[in-house]
């Protein structure tokens, strides 16, 4: 009860976007990755797990340009450095993701729908699954997830959403889906 309320206050700091809070979020998220995840990543404590994946889903809505920092001059032809993407924090954001990915394993559904709703609402607001760190690291191993829980059937309540997730990550590379994605 007590770390539910505590993760609750720090979904409130993360919602705070001023940048006297943005000084509290590295240790925001190595507290929330290395402490508390470990601990609820496999047990079947779904309040605690559900606070947790809240704070990691206003970190990421509400701070995105924490990982993928805008840089406008390396859009500018023959000024910027091309298609290279900066990306900050590499290490946390994978952290975070692995963490949504696990949870893609585990049998809770609401957890499940929560953090497939999560990835959308990335997607369609930050265009997460076109992120090179994405398509180069996760991409494949989320939609082998997906295609598997589809497969088996695991969370077939919730087979339309994730349908849907699936085409939306396989529209980044169409080409990548048919030919080695797709079992």
């Amino acid at each position: 009860q007590v770390i539910e309320e505590f993760l609750s206050i720090l979904r409130l700091l993360t919602q705070e976007t001023s940048s006297s809070f943005k000084t509290f979020l590295p240790n925001i998220l190595s507290f929330c990755m290395d402490q508390i995840y470990p601990l609820v990543a496999e047990r079947p404590d779904p309040e605690v797990k559900s606070a947790l994946f809240d704070v990691l889903r206003e970190v990421l809505l509400c701070h995105w340009r924490f990982f993928f920092p805008s840089n406008i001059l390396s859009r500018v032809p023959g000024i910027g450095c091309g298609d290279a993407e900066a990306t900050d924090h590499q290490e946390q954001f994978t952290a975070m993701m692995q963490a949504f990915g696990q949870s893609f394993l585990q049998p809770d559904i609401n957890i499940f729908r929560k953090n497939l709703v999560t990835m959308e609402d990335l997607n369609e607001k930050c265009k997460l699954y076109t992120k090179d760190l994405f398509k180069q690291m996760m991409l494949a191993q989320f939609m082998n997830v997906l295609l598997q829980v589809l497969v088996h059937k695991s969370h077939d309540l919730l087979a339309e959403e994730i349908q849907v997730a699936v085409y939306h990550m396989a529209c980044v590379d169409f080409s990548l889906f048919f030919s080695q994605l797709l079992p």
